[in-house]
């Protein structure tokens, strides 16, 4: 019987995750979380992050993920780098990183702008 709920319940997860969207999880903008996915969100939190201005004119930043959950989280993420006006900087790069918080344990992110016209940054994390 523990089996056949086990099964079932593993078939609705699947079909229930095949209908999702939406892909983005949580956003951070400006040191808030923007929720996209209230599943992912519910078991990360931003812990904090940093920011400084390097030497070079470039952003460094740093974002501490925290999981809320005691199983493994998989995600993906990208820094986006907006110029003093808030437009997005295209020549920033568009590629997904994957990652991996273990249950409990805190992850940080961090990334350097590709442009010394960056002004601000937004951290994406999406489902994996």
């Amino acid at each position: 019987m523990r089996k056949c709920i086990l099964i079932l319940a593993s078939a609705l997860a699947i079909v229930f995750a095949g209908c999702i969207t939406d892909t983005s999880g949580v956003a951070v903008e400006k040191g808030k979380m923007i929720v996209y996915n209230q599943r992912l969100a519910a078991h990360m939190t931003l812990t904090h992050h940093l920011r400084r201005d390097t030497a070079t004119g470039f952003i460094h930043v740093q974002a501490v993920l925290q999981n809320a959950d005691y199983g493994d989280i998989q995600f993906q993420y990208r820094f986006e780098w907006y110029d003093a006006d808030g437009m997005l900087i295209e020549e920033t790069s568009p590629m997904w990183h994957a990652a991996r918080v273990h249950g409990k344990d805190r992850k940080v992110l961090e990334a350097v702008s590709e442009s010394k016209q960056a002004a601000d940054f937004r951290l994406v994390i999406r489902a994996f």
